[in-house]
């Protein structure tokens, strides 16, 4: 609910048309959902927005910045900034999240050192950090 939080998924291969990472809100309803999809656009709640990242696919890094306290959420795509996606974000309890079809790969919740470097003012998310 609070905090500048960092964690990057790894994707594995996958098989669906689109595949999205990005932080999910409510745990019964899943709203709000705040993605970064495969073909590089973002999505609030199944609603495309205007926002046009880079698009990702199988063996690339997203890192996933949120900042919990200001509302803000930035994507990283390979260490590369996407620019901050969303901004305003209610303040509430999120969860990292990716899926979509039929996929595989991993997050790196800081269990293991990140492939690219945390921007500045973010941590692991982990029970030490909380």
């Amino acid at each position: 609910t609070n905090g500048k939080f960092y964690c990057e998924y790894i994707m594995g291969v996958s098989s669906a048309s689109y595949y999205q990472v990005g932080v999910f809100g409510n745990a019964t309803t899943w709203n709000p959902r705040l993605q970064y999809r495969s073909d590089g656009n973002c999505w609030i709640d199944g609603t495309q927005q205007s926002a046009t990242f880079a698009s990702y696919t199988d063996g690339d890094v997203i890192g996933v910045a949120f900042d919990a306290g200001a509302g803000n959420l930035t994507f990283y795509k390979n260490g590369v900034s996407q620019g901050t996606a969303f901004t305003g974000i209610t303040a509430g309890t999120y969860s990292f999240a990716f899926g979509n079809g039929t996929s595989s790969g991993s997050f790196n919740f800081g269990q293991r050192p990140f492939t690219y470097t945390p921007p500045s003012g973010y941590v692991a998310l982990n029970t030490y950090n909380m």
